[in-house]
């Protein structure tokens, strides 16, 4: 409604009467409830990208060099299919979204460069490191720190930028920082050249289109899997999948929120899935659970008044005693003891006491005589 809205504000601003808000609003509902009698009641339904997994990432990482996918030669030697490779891995374990890669349409710098790398080896931070510098790097020990770029929701680089990503170098054969280096080995950037040359970068040093990324992906995932399955993965994929994959992992939401830099609930409640299997371990759970609780208007007045003295008489008949017919009840009535919201003054024996503490009761919510 956001469009609407804004176009009404610049025709009332020329003098131009427009419906009211509310108007609108019952005509996009009708006009929806139309679509779904046309078109099916779940055709308005959002269709969003699949939750990338880990094990695809490993596989479109194992690919064989030399491989045909989809007419190019799958080797390192092809620039794009080498950043690819290497930006499968990031993209898995940063949430990047792709539009912090590539080029931005306003031809501002709003991708990661070289200068948002930084890198931490044996305790000691390099902004420039020499290519001596990376080769000396240990397994364990030392690390890459990726830090965000300026994006859609933090335009300014205010509030993402000053807290990067860590990445710590491992001996895995899937290992984001290892990839990192792999860039910095290749490309050999160096000085204020850091600060505009694109990480994810062409022969030129310019940064790939978001079609050109788009196109690799889809043809990696169809050699894998099939045009079909392929069709359900987009490079946003990678963020929702990470989501998905702490989510699974039981990692807080705040926590998710901070590590996907996310701002609002909003995000994360649609990027970040359930699995089916917790699913039906949350409803295992909940089959066994014992649920007692009960709103105050809704708990019976069993205690100073005269619903407590039927509620007493009733516990007292054995369980051999058949209860009184109408018509006993009605001579037995005159001889039965008025239980009033002041203390008996008769003897003990008409003095109504409560019950032991543990005593069950039940609580029969009827007005025959019977049980």
């Amino acid at each position: 409604m956001a469009y609407p809205i804004a176009i009404k504000r610049i025709f009332r601003r020329w003098g131009i009467d427009m419906p009211g808000h509310r108007a609108t609003i019952a005509q996009l509902h009708g006009l929806k409830r139309k679509y779904l009698a046309h078109y099916g009641p779940h055709s308005l339904a959002p269709r969003r990208a699949e939750p990338m997994k880990f094990s695809m990432v490993r596989d479109m990482n194992n690919i064989s060099t030399g491989a045909r996918v989809n007419g190019r030669d799958w080797n390192d030697a092809h620039r794009l299919v080498f950043m690819f490779r290497r930006l499968n891995l990031v993209m898995i374990r940063t949430g990047f979204r792709l539009g912090e890669i590539v080029k931005h349409p306003s031809g501002e710098i709003m991708f990661l460069t070289f200068a948002c790398l930084q890198w931490r080896v044996n305790g000691t931070l390099y902004t420039d490191p020499s290519p001596e510098l990376l080769h000396s790097m240990e397994s364990e020990r030392d690390c890459a720190l990726l830090a965000p770029p300026r994006a859609k929701p933090d335009q300014f680089g205010e509030i993402h930028c000053p807290f990067p990503a860590t990445l710590t170098l491992t001996d895995e054969p899937d290992n984001a920082a290892a990839a990192l280096r792999d860039i910095e080995l290749l490309c050999d950037v160096h000085g204020d050249s850091r600060n505009h040359t694109a990480l994810f970068c062409n022969a030129n040093g310019e940064p790939f289109t978001h079609a050109a990324f788009d196109k690799i992906l889809q043809d990696a995932l169809t050699h894998l899997y099939g045009r079909n399955v392929a069709s359900l993965y987009s490079f946003h994929s990678y963020r929702s999948g990470l989501a998905t994959a702490l989510h699974a992992a039981g990692v807080p939401d705040a926590m998710i929120m901070l590590i996907c830099r996310w701002m609002c609930q909003d995000s994360l409640h649609v990027y970040r899935r359930m699995g089916t299997g917790e699913n039906e371990r949350h409803i295992r759970a909940a089959a066994q659970a014992t649920v007692d609780v009960i709103q105050t208007v809704n708990v019976p007045e069993v205690s100073g008044d005269h619903r407590y003295a039927l509620l007493f008489e009733q516990m007292s008949i054995s369980d051999d005693t058949q209860p009184p017919t109408s018509e006993a009840a009605s001579s037995d009535a005159a001889a039965r003891p008025t239980v009033t919201d002041q203390p008996a003054a008769s003897s003990a024996q008409h003095r109504l006491q409560p019950p032991p503490r543990g005593t069950k009761i039940e609580v029969y919510w009827t007005d025959m005589q019977t049980w």
